[in-house]
């Protein structure tokens, strides 16, 4: 049973979130709060990331908004390297979105090594909500992963799958929830 991790195709009994859904759900709510040039920071070889990625290309083009995507490793150097790169060219993005919590912490440091105030100068969203994202000023808007869930179905999944190994593979698709903090605020005026 694949846990969190899992393409399309994957023959196998899986529990994942709704990368896809959760991604566009994070960019559309950027988008509402008046952001059009939104920056996107997501893992080259992770899953989740092309996933989440291409929820980000969805609202994008839904809404007709130039995407600005950047596929970088997973790790949190990387994710800052980009981000410094990013911004260090002018105009800056309205927002930045972070496909998940290594990349969300390199790119909030990078912002802040910056001196750049979110949402001030530019929104900021991602997706797991470690502690740390609620501490940082003002607040950083994520998606949770509903990770007890995730572990329940895991479990629920691997023992049917033993009492049964012959059965259909099964996916539990679960839906992740948008924490809205200060950091995607409209801009002040």
């Amino acid at each position: 049973v694949l846990v969190d991790r899992c393409d399309h195709g994957t023959a196998a009994d899986a529990v994942v979130l709704d990368n896809l859904d959760s991604a566009y759900r994070l960019t559309l709510h950027l988008i509402e709060q008046g952001h059009q040039q939104i920056a996107f920071i997501y893992g080259a070889t992770s899953a989740t990331g092309r996933q989440r990625h291409e929820g980000y290309v969805t609202a994008m083009a839904i809404h007709r908004l130039e995407t600005l995507a950047k596929a970088v490793p997973a790790t949190v150097d990387a994710a800052r390297g980009a981000t410094s790169d990013l911004v260090s060219h002018r105009p800056l993005p309205d927002a930045l979105v972070a496909s998940n919590g290594l990349i969300l912490l390199g790119v909030t440091e990078a912002l802040q090594a910056a001196k750049l105030r979110f949402p001030d100068q530019i929104a900021l969203a991602g997706f797991d909500d470690l502690p740390w994202t609620r501490l940082v000023e003002p607040g950083i808007t994520v998606i949770a992963q509903p990770t007890y869930d995730l572990g329940r179905a895991t479990i629920d999944l691997l023992l049917q799958r033993i009492a049964q190994p012959t059965q259909a593979v099964r996916r539990v698709v679960l839906q992740g929830k948008l924490w809205k903090r200060g950091s995607s605020a409209k801009r002040s005026a």
